[in-house]
């Protein structure tokens, strides 16, 4: 008998680490997306989800250098783009972090994670007119995805507009039952509403 040896690709590496990342195995991941880098240096998914990884354990220095690896082997991957920008705007650079968000939704009109990251920005900076605009489209993109639904709540509460609040928080836990934020500010806005 013939015992064929499976040859595992940089991608397999990766699809491995992914699922790790998925059971809460990150230094497993790490371990998997390292020997990912070392078959491929030049895997952009892989040098992504090694900077996304770190910055979970704090580590944004570590987790730029990866993404801006990425960036130089894929100067338009929307995720990096938005990791990094995210960053960024964490470190106050508010100009940096709104040109990245712009060049994600440029390079993936569909990625509503973009349009959230954007969205959240404005709303930091007090432009929360700009940021609603921005979970609009994000939940127009992506009906599932529950943080633009939660952050158009912040929005309406902050414009002491409960009613509407309140409605984007239910919505928001309707996808995401364990967001406790949501619940919070659900209880707050039906409060303000008696």
């Amino acid at each position: 008998e013939c015992g064929a040896q499976i040859v595992k690709t940089g991608r397999d590496v990766l699809e491995e680490a992914l699922l790790l990342r998925q059971q809460g195995k990150s230094t497993e991941a790490l371990d998997r997306l390292k020997r990912a880098l070392e078959m491929e240096p030049s895997n952009a998914d892989a040098l992504f989800t090694f900077g996304s990884l770190t910055e979970e354990t704090g580590d944004d220095e570590t987790a730029l250098s990866y993404y801006n690896r990425a960036l130089e082997v894929n100067s338009n991957h929307a995720a990096t783009l938005v990791a990094k920008g995210s960053i960024l705007r964490d470190l106050g650079d508010v100009d940096g972090a709104f040109s990245l968000f712009d060049a994600a939704i440029a390079s993936d009109n569909s990625f509503a994670v973009a349009y959230n990251a954007k969205g959240y920005l404005f709303q930091k900076q007090g432009s929360l007119e700009q940021a609603l605009k921005c979970y609009d489209k994000a939940q127009q993109i992506d009906p599932e995805f529950d943080l633009p639904w939660f952050n158009m709540g912040v929005c309406y509460a902050l414009m002491n507009d409960n009613e509407k609040a309140e409605g984007m928080f239910e919505r928001a836990l309707l996808i995401e039952a364990n967001n406790a934020d949501a619940w919070f500010y659900r209880a707050n806005a039906l409060a303000n509403l008696e």
